[in-house]
């Protein structure tokens, strides 16, 4: 998963964690890695919210793997567990409802949204 930063370069959601993409200096700077004890799992998907927070979940062998929410100040935030393979992360028009689906569960959670809080 990826998004374009306000400043330039991307953010990334990578095997190993969350990764800073500069294209002027063709380096990637790691920021953090929630799940560096679980080898077999990756990120698989992402989107940022209007308030510039990178949403991106994870996927690997088991139901062990999570949905996560890393904020402009870099604090990272663990927002659902027991996830198999994150997908489909998107808000409502009106930014009032979250979707996130699980998909091998086959469906589609709908959470209460707040923007400002996340």
């Amino acid at each position: 998963a990826l998004a374009f930063r306000e400043n330039g370069g991307l953010i990334l959601a990578t095997k190993n964690g969350f990764a800073f993409w500069d294209f002027t200096k063709q380096s990637l700077q790691f920021i953090v890695d929630p799940e560096a004890d679980k080898p077999q799992s990756r990120f698989n998907d992402g989107a940022v919210d209007r308030n510039g927070r990178f949403w991106a979940g994870t996927m690997g062998d088991d139901e062990n793997n999570a949905l996560y929410r890393l904020d402009p100040d870099g604090s990272l935030h663990t927002m659902e567990k027991n996830v198999i393979i994150a997908n489909g992360i998107g808000w409502s028009p009106d930014n009032k409802t979250m979707y996130f689906t699980d998909s091998p569960r086959n469906t589609i959670y709908a959470y209460d949204y707040d923007a400002a809080t996340g």
